[in-house]
């Protein structure tokens, strides 16, 4: 009789160091690392749209953003991008467990950077915290992107930018 040797899979029969190297090994790669730039530059593109052309006249999109524009004109002191994680972390919980090792690092840091992105553009763009707690379109950038008497193409410009992103 022959006895047989109970199987093991490869990943656990590997070293620390092997499932380290074979972890780290697509960092390497120059199109690893454009991938993430891209999508940290669409992010900034897609929060660029909300905070110039979407938050300041009150437009309310569908998804955790536009609930968050909603929340921010019921709570001022908070900041949307705020609001965008009170939605994001438990939706981001419930996806990975939901769908487990299919939900991406992309998604998770694209989800997770972006209310720090859009709240940062919010502290550059507005002068003061009133106007900021306000939304003021007046002070946006100086009163420069005052958009309040076109809002059609307020919106058409948002929506771009944000599905551009």
């Amino acid at each position: 009789m022959v006895k047989e040797t109970p199987r093991t899979s490869s990943v656990s029969a590997r070293t620390f160091g092997e499932r380290l190297k074979a972890w780290s090994e697509p960092a390497r790669h120059f199109s690893w690392w454009t991938s993430w730039f891209y999508i940290l530059i669409g992010v900034i593109v897609m929060c660029a749209g909300f905070v110039f052309f979407i938050n300041p006249y009150n437009i309310v999109p569908g998804g955790v953003y536009g609930a968050s524009i909603v929340l921010h004109n019921i709570f001022p002191s908070i900041q949307v991008g705020t609001f965008g994680y009170f939605f994001d972390v438990p939706l981001l919980v419930l996806a990975s467990i939901f769908l487990g090792a299919k939900l991406g690092a992309r998604t998770i840091f694209a989800a997770l950077i972006a209310p720090v992105i859009m709240n940062g553009l919010s502290l550059l763009a507005y002068p003061d915290a009133a106007s900021l707690h306000a939304l003021d379109p007046t002070k946006l950038c100086g009163g420069v992107i005052n958009m309040t008497d076109h809002l059609m193409l307020t919106s058409i410009i948002g929506a771009a930018m944000i599905g551009l992103g």
